[in-house]
Formats: C-alpha cells, sequence, structure tokens
C-alpha cells in the first residue's frame, strides 16, 4: 500500500442514510418506538450487524461504499462483476478516469481500531490488474485506470468508519 494515500474519513456516518428502502414513520410507529425504547431501557438490545455472516456484512459494506461513492460524484458502472479472474467489487467513473474498488468490511471489536484494507495483499492487487485487463477487453475503455479501497469499520447498527483510500496501489498499464 502506498504511505502517502489520500484518505477521506466519514467518522460515525449513519448507516440509515444509505438505506434503500426506509420505513415510513407514522404517529403510531413512533408511540411504539418510543414506548419499546422505554421498555427496554434496562435490557441490552443485541446489535443487528453482529448476527450478519460474513456475505451479508461485505453486502453490507459495498452498499454503503456505493452510497459514499455517489455522493462523492462517482457513476457506479458495475458492481461485483465477475469473470474467469475473479470478481470486482465496485467499478466506477469520476471525469476521466475509471476505477476499480475493493471494499473491505469489519466490525469494530473493543479491542481497538481495525485496518480493513491490510487485507489488500500483492496476490488481491495482482488479481485486480488483471481483472482490469479482463474488463478492458470485454468493455473498451480508456486507459486511465485507478485502484481505490474503501474500508469499512462498521461501530454499530447505524455508525460505520469509512476510509477512501485513492490510487492504492500502482500499476504499469493494461499491456504491461
Amino acid at each position: 500500500m502506498k504511505e502517502h494515500f489520500e484518505s477521506r474519513i466519514a467518522s460515525a456516518d449513519p448507516i440509515e442514510s444509505c438505506a434503500p428502502h426506509k420505513k415510513k414513520t407514522t404517529k403510531r410507529n413512533k408511540r411504539q418506538t418510543k414506548e419499546k425504547t422505554n421498555e427496554s431501557v434496562d435490557t441490552p438490545r443485541k446489535s443487528a450487524v453482529n448476527t450478519l455472516n460474513s456475505k451479508e456484512l461485505g453486502a453490507l459494506g459495498e452498499n454503503l461504499a456505493c452510497c459514499f461513492l455517489e455522493r462523492q460524484d462517482f457513476e457506479i458502472l458495475d458492481r461485483n462483476w465477475k469473470c474467469a479472474d475473479g470478481e470486482v467489487d465496485i467499478i466506477a467513473s469520476k471525469g476521466d478516469e475509471t476505477v476499480f474498488v475493493e471494499v473491505k468490511t469489519r466490525l469494530q471489536n473493543k479491542s481497538g481500531e481495525l485496518f480493513p484494507e491490510i487485507a489488500v495483499d500483492k496476490q488481491k492487487q495482482s488479481r485486480y490488474i488483471a481483472l482490469a485487463r479482463s474488463y478492458n477487453t470485454a468493455y473498451p475503455m480508456c486507459e486511465n485506470i485507478r485502484f481505490d479501497v474503501i474500508a469499512l469499520a462498521i461501530l454499530d447498527d447505524s455508525h460505520a468508519q469509512l476510509r477512501h483510500i485513492q490510487s492504492a496501489f500502482e500499476w504499469d498499464g493494461l499491456y504491461e
């Protein structure tokens, strides 16, 4: 990983703001919610994110990453694009750049801050370069390609910490 990457941290960003379908709140729902909240003050509620399996956690992370990218004026071209070389989490564009995004999502634990981006090792980087070549063969595009990593630490049911690592690793182009 580059040590001098540009990083954006969105700390305590509400997860709910990216939920695709938000339940409409009515007066009755508010009253029931208020009653439930008052009833459960003494009994801690089990966190819903803690019940997610790894596939569901990954899907949540990818949804949040897409919301973040769209807010940063990226256009999402493809999600979970697959070929013989593997799968790309997100392919997006901004300006004249096509950006291949690897999303790494982890649950925050009590032992300290997690760095999900560490999981993007040399092998994963090589795979993404091969995927970029395959994508370019299937969908010819400009050679201005960048590889980003979005690292998400899910803090609780409604908050996550996001790091957007732009140009997370280098490559020599499509035809090296």
